[in-house]
Protein backbone atom coordinates (compact mmCIF):
# COMPACT_ATOMS: atom_id res chain seq x y z
CA UNK A 1 0.00 0.00 0.00
CA UNK A 2 1.29 3.41 -0.99
CA UNK A 3 -0.36 6.25 0.92
CA UNK A 4 0.54 9.37 -1.07
CA UNK A 5 -1.25 11.87 1.12
CA UNK A 6 -4.24 12.67 3.32
CA UNK A 7 -6.92 15.19 2.39
CA UNK A 8 -9.05 15.13 5.54
CA UNK A 9 -9.47 13.40 8.89
CA UNK A 10 -12.70 14.17 10.68
CA UNK A 11 -15.42 13.06 13.04
CA UNK A 12 -18.86 13.04 11.40
CA UNK A 13 -21.56 14.14 13.81
CA UNK A 14 -24.55 11.85 14.44
CA UNK A 15 -27.44 12.27 12.02
CA UNK A 16 -30.72 10.48 11.39
CA UNK A 17 -31.11 11.88 7.87
CA UNK A 18 -29.97 10.32 4.57
CA UNK A 19 -26.84 11.81 3.02
CA UNK A 20 -25.73 11.70 -0.64
CA UNK A 21 -22.21 11.79 -2.12
CA UNK A 22 -21.31 12.09 -5.80
CA UNK A 23 -18.04 11.02 -7.44
CA UNK A 24 -15.76 10.84 -4.38
CA UNK A 25 -12.53 12.75 -4.92
CA UNK A 26 -10.49 10.51 -2.60
CA UNK A 27 -10.44 7.03 -1.15
CA UNK A 28 -12.01 6.93 2.28
CA UNK A 29 -11.72 4.70 5.31
CA UNK A 30 -14.48 5.01 7.89
CA UNK A 31 -15.25 3.58 11.33
CA UNK A 32 -18.65 3.58 13.02
CA UNK A 33 -19.02 4.41 16.69
CA UNK A 34 -20.56 1.85 19.11
CA UNK A 35 -24.18 2.45 18.02
CA UNK A 36 -23.61 3.46 14.41
CA UNK A 37 -25.49 1.37 11.85
CA UNK A 38 -25.87 2.60 8.27
CA UNK A 39 -26.44 1.20 4.81
CA UNK A 40 -24.61 2.59 1.78
CA UNK A 41 -26.42 2.39 -1.57
CA UNK A 42 -23.94 2.75 -4.45
CA UNK A 43 -24.87 3.90 -7.95
CA UNK A 44 -23.72 0.57 -9.45
CA UNK A 45 -26.27 -1.32 -7.35
CA UNK A 46 -23.88 -2.38 -4.58
CA UNK A 47 -25.29 -2.23 -1.05
CA UNK A 48 -22.99 -2.09 1.97
CA UNK A 49 -24.46 -2.61 5.44
CA UNK A 50 -22.17 -1.22 8.13
CA UNK A 51 -22.55 -2.25 11.75
CA UNK A 52 -21.39 -0.73 15.07
CA UNK A 53 -17.57 -0.64 15.43
CA UNK A 54 -17.21 -1.70 11.78
CA UNK A 55 -14.49 -0.31 9.51
CA UNK A 56 -15.22 0.12 5.82
CA UNK A 57 -13.57 1.35 2.62
CA UNK A 58 -15.11 3.83 0.15
CA UNK A 59 -13.46 3.90 -3.31
CA UNK A 60 -12.42 7.02 -5.17
CA UNK A 61 -14.99 8.05 -7.77
CA UNK A 62 -17.89 6.25 -6.08
CA UNK A 63 -21.37 7.74 -5.87
CA UNK A 64 -23.63 6.62 -3.04
CA UNK A 65 -26.38 7.44 -0.59
CA UNK A 66 -26.05 6.84 3.18
CA UNK A 67 -29.16 5.88 5.14
CA UNK A 68 -29.20 5.50 8.97
CA UNK A 69 -31.07 2.39 10.04
CA UNK A 70 -32.53 3.22 13.45
CA UNK A 71 -32.95 5.98 16.02
CA UNK A 72 -29.82 5.10 18.01
CA UNK A 73 -27.91 6.52 15.03
CA UNK A 74 -28.80 9.96 16.41
CA UNK A 75 -26.36 9.35 19.26
CA UNK A 76 -23.56 7.79 17.24
CA UNK A 77 -21.36 9.29 14.53
CA UNK A 78 -18.39 7.93 12.64
CA UNK A 79 -14.75 8.74 11.89
CA UNK A 80 -13.49 9.21 8.35
CA UNK A 81 -10.08 9.72 6.75
CA UNK A 82 -9.93 10.69 3.07
CA UNK A 83 -6.62 9.79 1.48
CA UNK A 84 -4.74 9.40 -1.81
CA UNK A 85 -3.27 6.00 -2.64
CA UNK A 86 -2.86 3.32 -5.29
CA UNK A 87 -5.43 1.04 -3.59
CA UNK A 88 -7.96 -0.30 -6.05
CA UNK A 89 -10.84 -2.11 -4.41
CA UNK A 90 -14.60 -2.34 -4.37
CA UNK A 91 -16.33 -1.16 -1.17
CA UNK A 92 -15.79 -3.55 1.73
CA UNK A 93 -16.38 -3.66 5.47
CA UNK A 94 -14.65 -5.47 8.32
CA UNK A 95 -15.50 -5.80 12.00
CA UNK A 96 -12.15 -5.86 13.86
CA UNK A 97 -11.49 -8.17 16.79
CA UNK A 98 -10.12 -5.35 18.94
CA UNK A 99 -12.22 -2.31 17.87
CA UNK A 100 -11.10 -0.03 20.71
CA UNK A 101 -7.56 -0.01 19.32
CA UNK A 102 -8.75 1.21 15.93
CA UNK A 103 -11.23 3.68 17.43
CA UNK A 104 -8.34 5.25 19.35
CA UNK A 105 -6.36 5.65 16.13
CA UNK A 106 -9.25 7.36 14.33
CA UNK A 107 -10.02 9.56 17.32
CA UNK A 108 -6.44 10.79 17.63
CA UNK A 109 -6.12 11.52 13.91
CA UNK A 110 -9.36 13.50 13.74
CA UNK A 111 -8.61 15.45 16.93
CA UNK A 112 -5.18 16.51 15.72
CA UNK A 113 -6.60 17.47 12.33
CA UNK A 114 -9.28 19.59 13.97
CA UNK A 115 -6.70 21.38 16.12
CA UNK A 116 -4.47 21.97 13.04
CA UNK A 117 -1.56 20.31 14.79
CA UNK A 118 1.61 20.22 12.69
CA UNK A 119 1.77 16.43 13.01
CA UNK A 120 -1.82 15.90 11.79
CA UNK A 121 -1.02 14.86 8.20
CA UNK A 122 1.62 12.35 9.27
CA UNK A 123 -0.53 10.88 12.04
CA UNK A 124 -3.53 10.54 9.71
CA UNK A 125 -1.44 8.81 7.01
CA UNK A 126 0.03 6.48 9.61
CA UNK A 127 -3.47 5.75 10.90
CA UNK A 128 -4.63 4.63 7.44
CA UNK A 129 -1.64 2.30 7.16
CA UNK A 130 -2.01 0.96 10.70
CA UNK A 131 -5.72 0.27 10.21
CA UNK A 132 -5.39 -1.43 6.82
CA UNK A 133 -2.35 -3.48 7.82
CA UNK A 134 -4.00 -4.43 11.12
CA UNK A 135 -7.10 -5.66 9.31
CA UNK A 136 -4.95 -7.62 6.89
CA UNK A 137 -3.16 -9.34 9.79
CA UNK A 138 -6.50 -10.18 11.38
CA UNK A 139 -7.81 -11.68 8.14
CA UNK A 140 -4.81 -14.00 7.94
CA UNK A 141 -5.73 -15.54 11.27
CA UNK A 142 -9.48 -15.25 10.95
CA UNK A 143 -10.22 -18.92 11.57
CA UNK A 144 -9.74 -20.25 15.07
CA UNK A 145 -11.69 -23.15 16.57
CA UNK A 146 -13.66 -22.39 19.73
CA UNK A 147 -11.43 -24.79 21.64
CA UNK A 148 -8.47 -22.45 21.08
CA UNK A 149 -10.51 -19.46 22.27
CA UNK A 150 -11.08 -21.44 25.46
CA UNK A 151 -7.34 -21.99 25.84
CA UNK A 152 -6.76 -18.22 25.88
CA UNK A 153 -9.66 -17.46 28.24
CA UNK A 154 -7.63 -17.53 31.52
CA UNK A 155 -5.10 -15.10 30.07
CA UNK A 156 -7.80 -12.72 28.81
CA UNK A 157 -9.49 -12.68 32.22
CA UNK A 158 -6.15 -11.82 33.80
CA UNK A 159 -5.43 -9.10 31.22
CA UNK A 160 -8.83 -7.45 31.68
CA UNK A 161 -8.51 -7.35 35.47
CA UNK A 162 -4.78 -6.63 35.76
CA UNK A 163 -3.49 -4.87 32.64
CA UNK A 164 -2.02 -2.03 34.74
CA UNK A 165 0.12 -4.40 36.83
CA UNK A 166 3.80 -3.65 36.23
CA UNK A 167 4.95 -7.25 36.47
CA UNK A 168 2.31 -8.82 34.24
CA UNK A 169 4.35 -10.86 31.75
CA UNK A 170 3.76 -13.09 28.75
CA UNK A 171 5.31 -15.92 30.75
CA UNK A 172 2.65 -15.51 33.46
CA UNK A 173 -0.16 -15.40 30.90
CA UNK A 174 1.12 -18.51 29.12
CA UNK A 175 1.37 -20.37 32.45
CA UNK A 176 -2.25 -19.47 33.24
CA UNK A 177 -3.23 -21.12 29.95
CA UNK A 178 -1.02 -24.14 30.58
CA UNK A 179 0.91 -23.76 27.31
CA UNK A 180 4.38 -22.63 26.22
CA UNK A 181 5.17 -18.95 25.63
CA UNK A 182 5.79 -19.60 21.93
CA UNK A 183 2.44 -21.32 21.41
CA UNK A 184 0.68 -18.66 23.50
CA UNK A 185 2.10 -15.87 21.34
CA UNK A 186 1.01 -17.68 18.17
CA UNK A 187 -2.54 -18.25 19.41
CA UNK A 188 -2.87 -14.74 20.78
CA UNK A 189 -1.75 -13.07 17.56
CA UNK A 190 -4.01 -15.22 15.38
CA UNK A 191 -6.99 -14.37 17.62
CA UNK A 192 -6.44 -10.65 18.31
CA UNK A 193 -4.23 -9.44 15.46
CA UNK A 194 -1.64 -8.08 17.90
CA UNK A 195 1.10 -9.44 20.14
CA UNK A 196 0.27 -9.77 23.86
CA UNK A 197 2.59 -6.82 24.59
CA UNK A 198 0.94 -4.60 21.96
CA UNK A 199 -2.49 -5.53 23.29
CA UNK A 200 -1.53 -4.60 26.86
CA UNK A 201 0.03 -1.31 25.76
CA UNK A 202 -3.11 -0.34 23.85
CA UNK A 203 -5.27 -1.01 26.89
CA UNK A 204 -2.95 1.09 29.05
CA UNK A 205 -2.93 3.99 26.59
CA UNK A 206 -6.74 3.92 26.37
CA UNK A 207 -6.91 4.14 30.15
CA UNK A 208 -4.28 6.90 30.12
CA UNK A 209 -6.43 8.97 27.77
CA UNK A 210 -9.37 8.70 30.18
CA UNK A 211 -7.21 9.75 33.12
CA UNK A 212 -5.62 12.66 31.25
CA UNK A 213 -9.04 13.86 30.09
CA UNK A 214 -10.27 13.94 33.68
CA UNK A 215 -7.67 16.60 34.50
CA UNK A 216 -7.28 15.21 38.02
CA UNK A 217 -3.79 13.73 37.71
CA UNK A 218 -0.36 14.85 36.55
CA UNK A 219 1.38 13.02 33.71
CA UNK A 220 3.48 11.24 36.33
CA UNK A 221 0.38 10.22 38.23
CA UNK A 222 -1.25 8.88 35.08
CA UNK A 223 1.91 6.92 34.26
CA UNK A 224 1.86 5.31 37.71
CA UNK A 225 -1.85 4.46 37.47
CA UNK A 226 -1.31 2.83 34.07
CA UNK A 227 1.47 0.55 35.25
CA UNK A 228 4.59 2.50 34.28
CA UNK A 229 7.35 2.97 36.84
CA UNK A 230 9.02 5.72 34.79
CA UNK A 231 7.05 8.70 33.39
CA UNK A 232 9.54 9.03 30.52
CA UNK A 233 8.80 5.45 29.42
CA UNK A 234 5.08 6.17 29.57
CA UNK A 235 5.53 9.37 27.52
CA UNK A 236 7.45 7.51 24.82
CA UNK A 237 4.78 4.81 24.55
CA UNK A 238 1.95 7.35 24.58
CA UNK A 239 3.60 9.41 21.84
CA UNK A 240 4.30 6.33 19.72
CA UNK A 241 0.66 5.18 19.86
CA UNK A 242 -1.16 8.54 19.62
CA UNK A 243 1.33 10.75 17.77
CA UNK A 244 1.39 13.36 20.57
CA UNK A 245 3.00 13.52 24.00
CA UNK A 246 0.74 13.30 27.09
CA UNK A 247 1.06 17.00 27.94
CA UNK A 248 0.07 18.03 24.40
CA UNK A 249 -2.87 15.61 24.45
CA UNK A 250 -4.02 17.18 27.71
CA UNK A 251 -3.66 20.70 26.27
CA UNK A 252 -5.87 19.81 23.30
CA UNK A 253 -8.74 18.54 25.45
Amino acid sequence: MNIQGVALALYCQPSDKPDAHTDRTYQGIVMNEPHGRRIYYFSDGTELLTEPYEIFFLPKGSTYRVVPLHSMERDSGCYCINFISDISSAPFSVKPKNPETYLNLFNTASRLWRSMDRTAHNVAARTVLDVLLGLEKESRGAYMPNSKDAILAPAMEKIKSSYTERNLSVKTLAQLCGISETYFRQLFFSRYGATPKEYLINLRIMYAKELLSSGELSVGGVAFMCGYSEPCHFSREFSRITGVCPSDYLACK
